[in-house]
């Protein structure tokens, strides 16, 4: 059986530092800030097995990432199977589960707008989301499909830091990474998908980086 405790989260803020030192004191400095949102599901259709070209189950992971001011990069991706009534997927792509794994879908967009109150405690994201799939690693585009979601932040504020250091004999780098975050309750849908509460979850988070 599926285990309905969340998925663990893990987000990365990749940010590339360029520098052509004139010497070998020259440093670079980058500070960064940012806001993201994620959301993480199940969906059971209720379809028979067999009878949907995508499978009758979909695990999905949704990030989204302020870049400016109110729009957001988001990436999506989204796991079928296809199951007999009342079974579920397990871990190895679901077989041990009573399921076959169908294949993978992709989604992502450039410019979906994303609103997040300061105290992480409420968000919304709304736009269109280009939608991916295919075999073999080649994906091309199926649908364009809307995409509107509600975060309700619950719980207490947490907080995550790390740092980093390295040396590539010519030059040394460093950082520290800091994210606040709250737990959420997300509602509303993508495309005809939407979210069980008791199958889904989500976070609010802020970033912060130095780079040096």
């Amino acid at each position: 059986m599926l285990k309905k405790t969340p998925l663990a989260i893990l987000v990365a803020i990749l940010i590339m530092v360029f520098a052509i030192p004139a010497s070998a004191s020259s440093r670079s400095v980058s500070h960064n800030t940012g806001r993201a949102a994620t959301a993480y599901w199940t969906q059971i259709d209720g379809t028979a097995y067999g009878t949907t070209p995508f499978g009758n189950v979909h695990i999905g992971y949704l990030y989204a990432y302020e870049m400016t001011s109110g729009q957001a990069w988001v990436y999506a991706y989204i796991t079928d199977f296809d199951c007999p009534v009342g079974a579920e997927p397990g871990w190895g792509h679901g077989e041990e589960g009573g399921c076959d794994y169908v294949g993978e879908r992709y989604g992502d967009s450039n410019g979906m707008a994303l609103s997040l109150d300061r105290k992480l405690s409420k968000g919304t994201l709304t736009g269109q989301m280009q939608v991916y799939g295919g075999t073999h690693g080649e994906f091309a585009p199926i649908a364009t499909v809307p995409v509107n979601i509600t975060f309700a932040g619950e719980g207490g504020l947490a907080k995550s830091t790390s740092t980093y250091r390295w040396n590539d004999g010519a030059s040394s780098y460093s950082g520290r990474y800091t994210s606040q975050y709250r737990n959420a309750v997300v509602s509303g849908n993508i495309g005809a998908m939407g979210f069980d509460p008791s199958l889904s979850g989500g976070t609010l988070e802020s970033l912060k980086s130095f780079d040096m």
